[in-house]
């Protein structure tokens, strides 16, 4: 393998790996809400993981956002974009959560006694082949920005 064909592969591992950001809330978390800057959207039609889910997200194995909540109490989460964009979230207890428009073309939801564990969040966008920067907002109290 030549020195090109090295740098080549990484630079195909690197643009094929989704990067999650992995954190971890605690009750009493602050800053309330926690923000965090990711791209959306996706190759994976997210109607085909649950009939009510809409948008085009990552593959399943690439949540955006991997959360290990220690709690078991009501989480808000909320993306807004200058896009159309949508949230799907798959709870510690392996229930889909999924919403588009809550607010205009922004997506919000919450999850009422949310059981501690690892809650996984896709932020997908609505359009297929659609790629937008995306605030998403982790709340315990519901405000968001």
């Amino acid at each position: 393998m030549t020195l090109r064909t090295a740098l080549v592969a990484v630079g195909t591992l690197f643009a094929t790996t989704a990067l999650a950001s992995d954190i971890t809330l605690s009750p009493g978390f602050t800053p309330d809400p926690m923000n965090m800057s990711i791209t959306s959207g996706g190759t994976t039609q997210a109607s085909t993981w649950q009939s009510n889910c809409a948008g085009w997200v990552a593959d399943r194995s690439s949540p955006d956002i991997k959360l290990n909540w220690t709690a078991n109490g009501t989480l808000h989460i909320s993306a807004t974009s200058s896009a159309d964009v949508t949230l799907v979230v798959n709870d510690a207890n392996g229930n889909w959560h999924c919403n588009d428009d809550q607010s205009g073309t922004n997506p919000g939801l919450t999850i009422s006694n949310a059981s501690s564990g690892l809650v996984e969040v896709w932020v997908g966008s609505y359009e297929s082949g659609a790629y937008a920067s995306t605030n998403v907002q982790i709340s315990e109290i519901g405000q968001f920005q």
